[in-house]
């Protein structure tokens, strides 16, 4: 069995080690005069690498379930499937960081536009932004004229 935590990208491969028997979810239900089954459910517990991973209520006919972020599937193929769904996933995140960088720039601009005070302490801050490499640049320059200077003496 394998066993792939979504959340941290973690995969554990584990043996059987128990089973219980099928437990319906939930009682038998009649729909439109028609004799619906429950749906069954087992718990399962695995060892994988000396740590025992308990695993309940899956779904007793299925060959991958998924709960709660956490899958579990019976054989390789299905896993790998599973592992590839969440790499595409984060990829588009990823690719969609521009994106969203630029919204909440745009957001930004629309709030300081609306707000005043906002866009004052805005011009302020790079005001003093500019100020402050100015100052940086005045004592790199004073710097190279006491060096010349001290040459020269």
């Amino acid at each position: 069995m394998y066993v792939l935590n979504k959340q941290d990208a973690t995969l554990e491969v584990g043996e059987v080690i128990n089973v219980t028997p099928p437990q319906p979810m939930y009682n038998h239900t009649y729909q439109g005069g028609q004799f619906t089954p429950p749906k069954m459910y087992v718990d399962i517990e695995l060892n994988a690498g000396g740590k025992v991973i308990n695993l309940q209520k899956l779904t007793a006919d299925a060959t991958i379930d998924d709960k709660n972020g956490i899958i579990v599937a019976e054989n390789r193929d299905a896993i790998l499937n599973e592992i590839e769904v969440l790499s595409k996933n984060s990829q588009r995140i990823i690719e969609s960081c521009d994106y969203h960088n630029e919204i909440v720039n745009k957001c930004r601009a629309l709030v300081a536009e609306l707000n005043p005070q906002l866009k004052r302490e805005a011009e302020q801050a790079r005001e003093i932004n500019d100020l402050r490499q100015q100052l940086s640049d005045i004592k790199g320059m004073l710097a190279d004229v006491l060096s010349k200077k001290t040459k020269e003496e």
